[in-house]
């Protein structure tokens, strides 16, 4: 369950990712034939870049993708290696949970004075931008707790269960 939402919301990310590729395509095909530009289009990419990295953040940590440094802790004995495992998870889901409630101030405070990506005319709010902060930093935060429970109960983690039962083999 936990799994499947982490990525069910990192399908936000590429979709962002996407639509900035698409957007640096067109403004610059914009700019070299028609010599003009997407309005607000270098703030776009800017703040599209947000939910690039937030909303993917929390999936990778279910798969260990960036807390994790092999080279070193495989050299050290197994219940070591949980322990390290353990201790790097509780202290991530300790900084990412305060981050996660400084951001979601942070939203309350943009939304609350309507703040603005430039002060052009056309420009656009940006608190859903500091609502993608928010939701990626407790997102992370839920995934550091899960992958707490995860190692210290011993279960295995749910994609590699999930591709076994596929195949056709039941659990790991």
């Amino acid at each position: 369950m936990v799994y499947r939402t982490t990525w069910a919301v990192s399908i936000i990310s590429g979709v962002c990712l996407l639509i900035t590729a698409i957007l640096c395509t067109a403004d610059a095909l914009l700019s070299k034939l028609l010599s003009t530009s997407i309005p607000n289009g270098t703030e776009w990419v800017t703040y599209l870049n947000i939910p690039v990295v937030f909303c993917a953040i929390a999936y990778i940590q279910m798969d260990r993708g960036h807390t994790s440094v092999d080279l070193i802790c495989r050299k050290f004995p197994l219940a070591l290696q949980k322990l390290i495992r353990i201790v790097g998870d509780v202290l991530g889901a300790l900084v990412c949970g305060f981050a996660g409630y400084c951001a979601w101030k942070l939203t309350a405070d943009k939304l609350r004075t309507v703040a603005r990506s430039s002060s052009a005319a056309n420009a656009f709010v940006i608190w859903p931008f500091a609502a993608f902060i928010a939701l990626g930093f407790l997102l992370v935060t839920a995934a550091f707790a899960w992958c707490i429970i995860r190692d210290s109960v011993g279960l295995v983690r749910e994609e590699a269960a999930e591709m076994e039962e596929k195949e056709g083999g039941g659990t790991i």
